[in-house]
């Protein structure tokens, strides 16, 4: 049986970048023309003993985000001290009458809270959806 070329099928893009979150951070815009699901991945670092973390997606018709709303549903559990040091996974279809852009909003309180989201794009119409950087 042939491998699968599953570069082809998906696209990673960064929704929040690895770092110390303080308060509200708005990740980049994402265009998701072309795809039909998001996987939303919540890698979690360390949360203080006192800390929280909200992460939710937002949807907007231009990339400057300039009237968002929140996707309904699309948000975590709020993350806990017992959290740290895991992984969460989430999902949004992309389907007909979803904006075309998405961004991810994450929200500290509290107390220190690190944590990175990557947003993998599936599904797309046309192939390849990303050049792996390398392939053995």
């Amino acid at each position: 049986m042939p491998a699968q070329d599953m570069a082809a099928e998906m696209k990673v893009v960064r929704g929040v970048s690895a770092d110390v979150i303080s308060g509200a951070v708005n990740g980049p815009a994402i265009d998701t023309a072309g795809f039909d699901e998001a996987l939303i991945i919540l890698d979690v670092g360390t949360i203080a003993a006192t800390g929280t973390l909200a992460v939710k997606v937002q949807e907007d018709t231009a990339s400057a985000f300039g009237s968002p709303t929140d996707i309904a549903g699309a948000a975590f559990t709020s993350k806990v001290t017992g959290d740290s040091n895991k992984v969460f996974v989430g999902r949004v279809q992309l389907e007909a009458g979803r904006e075309q852009f998405i961004r991810i909003v994450a929200t500290q309180a509290t107390a220190a809270v690190d944590a990175a989201v990557l947003v993998v794009l599936t599904n797309p119409v046309q192939k390849p959806a990303q050049t792996p950087e390398f392939a053995v």
